[in-house]
């Protein structure tokens, strides 16, 4: 069985922290925070409720970061990126 997992994007803009979602249409729309430490940590508490993660269960919860990948990249191209270099 496969963990659940989501994939977002925040960006920095006019001093505030801004998560752009798309595909989880409970919170689809741009959110406004004043430190991504806020972001991540209000993303991660929705992420551990809509998929009931138990308290034990926490330290299996992995937030990763990926490089900034050039806009002209297609999704496969985006798996071999690496190290902001084409493999």
């Amino acid at each position: 069985m496969t963990p659940p997992g989501h994939v977002f994007l925040i960006y920095f803009e006019n001093g505030k922290w801004r998560w752009f979602e798309n595909a989880w249409s409970t919170y689809k729309g741009i959110h406004s925070y004043a430190t991504r430490e806020d972001l991540i940590e209000a993303i991660k508490y929705r992420f551990i409720v809509q998929n009931n993660i138990l308290e034990q269960e926490l330290d299996n919860l992995k937030v990763d970061t990926f490089p900034k990948y050039p806009s002209h990249f297609s999704y496969e191209q985006m798996e071999d990126y690496d190290n902001n270099k084409i493999k």
